[in-house]
């Protein structure tokens, strides 16, 4: 049984380090408090070191779309998406001191992303913004804007 364990173990650290490659294999879109990747219709987020404090506040994901029309309804006159989140909503890796999360995009092209984290009183602690240049449901990466 200590065996099954074991071996359950590398499978699993395993699985994360492959994760984990697969998002550092290319630059991040924007570096600030975590890196922002862009991979297939998800942005990831990664820091490292990290622990339980760098992801207790609530993250804002604001997705500005090439055209307006494509967002709900109730979200044009803003301009953009507001797709906020808490860690551990979508899928989140704690490993050797990294976290890695993402979240995934909407299916219209997109033109910027702001993302970043703000305390519970609505303070912003970090924010990164960054243009996307999307085909549909395919972000593409870029670099990030000072």
């Amino acid at each position: 049984m200590i065996l099954l364990g074991h071996f359950t173990t590398i499978a699993r650290t395993a699985a994360i380090k492959e994760a984990l490659w697969s998002v550092t294999a290319d630059e991040p879109a924007a570096r600030s408090d975590f890196d922002i990747y862009l991979r297939e219709n998800t942005v990831a987020y990664l820091k490292s070191p990290c622990g339980a404090t760098d992801v207790q506040a609530p993250f804002f994901l604001h997705v500005v779309p090439e055209n307006v029309e494509d967002l709900p309804a109730d979200r044009r006159q803003y301009g953009f998406d507001n797709l906020d989140f808490h860690y551990g909503e979508h899928a989140a890796l704690d490993f050797d001191g990294q976290c890695i999360f993402e979240h995934p995009l909407p299916d219209y092209p997109i033109a910027r992303i702001r993302t970043g984290q703000f305390t519970p009183e609505g303070d912003q602690i970090w924010m990164a913004e960054f243009p996307v240049g999307a085909v549909e449901g395919e972000p593409s990466p870029s670099t990030a804007v000072p």
